[in-house]
């Protein structure tokens, strides 16, 4: 039987799935504010490449925080299951 490494067990278990979707679901969110804005938020400065790595790093915390949640539900689920 081959073992496998952490980053091919990350992929079977899809573990980092939550958060990668709803980090690219925040970027995508914010770059599309960033064009109905870009007006107002070019006069201050902000770029659309800024407003996309901000919304994508606000996803992957939201996303990180609702996989902990998952882990910790499933682990005191197979806890009573035991």
């Amino acid at each position: 039987m081959k073992e496998l490494n952490a980053a091919q067990i990350m992929e079977v278990s899809g573990a980092g799935k939550i958060q990668d979707g709803v980090s690219s679901w925040y970027g995508s969110l914010f770059s599309g504010i960033f064009k109905l804005t870009s007006s107002f938020s070019s006069a201050l400065g902000a770029t659309e490449e800024a407003a996309k790595t901000n919304g994508e790093e606000l996803g992957s915390k939201i996303g990180a925080k609702i996989e902990d949640a998952i882990s910790t539900w499933v682990d005191q689920l197979s806890a009573l299951i035991k």
